[in-house]
């Protein structure tokens, strides 16, 4: 998700909010289970790849490349929780040893087995400051003729300023879908594809968050974290239902170098 409702309560963490508002999901991201595979039948790996995700959460879109592929992958997260479900995921469906999960804060941290022949990052650019700044350590990490996979949010049109106001952003933390396209022609990448995000696709990605939420609020009444937990998902609600569904939309994109 490119965006998330801020921290209202002191107590309540990011990753604890995240964790439960994710806990029913399988992908991360507004984008659905069928665009995703799109994306990985056109990425056409070689023999023995080798493949990087930062921000990879529970790891869906790399055990779909494993499977595809028998390549091998490395998954960086600072999610605990996810990275656990994630490696019971590479397990249960027989790809647990091409997978290798790092808890590790992707700004600082250490990709082993660079260059890769393809690297990808999607809903988490924050990991290294921004879009641009994703697009430019990304190309860094791959190949000559690598491929890279961009998530990204975009402005479907010009953001109300309750909106960013309820996001906590600025209008200049995104572009427009052409954009995203732009900046990664900018850094000299050829564009290949992208898919984006239709508003059946968001209203299942943020039901499911608000289901979530909502759900463990009235499992766990005596949380310390409840009433937080409430005032925040119920604000991110409103916020969505008023300006999101028409304003912010999500793509994917993929280019090589």
């Amino acid at each position: 998700m490119p965006l998330r409702p801020q921290v209202t309560k002191e107590r309540l963490t990011h990753e604890k909010f995240t964790t439960i508002a994710h806990r029913d999901h399988v992908i991360c991201n507004p984008i659905g289970s069928e665009k995703i595979d799109r994306v990985v039948g056109l990425l056409d790996l070689p023999a023995l790849a080798r493949v990087l995700e930062v921000g990879c959460g529970k790891a869906e879109l790399l055990v779909r490349l494993a499977e595809r592929y028998d390549c091998t992958a490395v998954g960086i997260d600072l999610n605990s929780t996810f990275l656990t479900e994630a490696r019971a995921r590479a397990f249960d469906r027989g790809v647990g040893g091409h997978i290798e999960l790092i808890q590790d804060d992707a700004a600082t941290a250490r990709f082993p087995g660079a260059p890769f022949d393809a690297a990808m990052c999607v809903g988490a650019t924050h990991a290294f400051g921004g879009y641009i700044p994703t697009l430019k350590r990304l190309k860094g990490l791959v190949k000559p003729g690598g491929k890279i996979v961009l998530g990204e949010g975009y402005w479907i049109q010009r953001p109300d300023v309750g909106y960013l106001k309820a996001l906590g952003a600025k209008q200049g933390d995104f572009t427009d879908h052409a954009g995203n396209v732009e900046a990664g022609l900018a850094e000299g990448m050829i564009y290949l594809y992208s898919v984006v995000a239709s508003t059946d696709d968001f209203d299942q990605y943020e039901g499911l968050y608000n289901h979530s939420v909502e759900s463990w609020c009235l499992e766990n009444p005596n949380d310390l974290d409840t009433e937080a937990a409430r005032e925040r998902i119920r604000a991110w609600r409103d916020a969505y239902l008023k300006w999101g569904r028409g304003t912010l939309g999500f793509g994917v994109y993929l280019f090589q170098v």
